[in-house]
């Protein structure tokens, strides 16, 4: 987990996957980006952002998952999808 600041927002960038592993440093990067900055950007937004494309997160398991909620992430309901081919239906949360 890479965290940085731009501005008043803090910039968390996961490198490689996000799982039950690495979850403790996900945890901790996010925690460390709320208490410190008035926004908290996932880097993958704004790239979507600016090459016209759409950033989704399949929802996984509950332990996962908890981390978007640490987050303040949970009640996005554009970003999470329940499977990847939702998004080829044009499906949203």
């Amino acid at each position: 987990m890479e965290l940085r600041r731009a501005g008043e927002a803090a910039v968390v960038s996961a490198r490689g996957d996000i799982d039950l592993s690495t979850l403790p440093q996900a945890v901790t990067a996010l925690a460390e980006a709320r208490a410190t900055a008035g926004w908290l950007v996932i880097e993958e937004q704004q790239r979507a952002a600016s090459g016209g494309y759409r950033f989704a997160v399949v929802r996984g398991p509950s332990r996962v998952q908890r981390l978007f909620e640490i987050a303040g992430l949970a009640g996005e309901e554009a970003l999470f999808v329940d499977a990847p081919d939702q998004l080829a239906a044009g499906g949203g949360g």
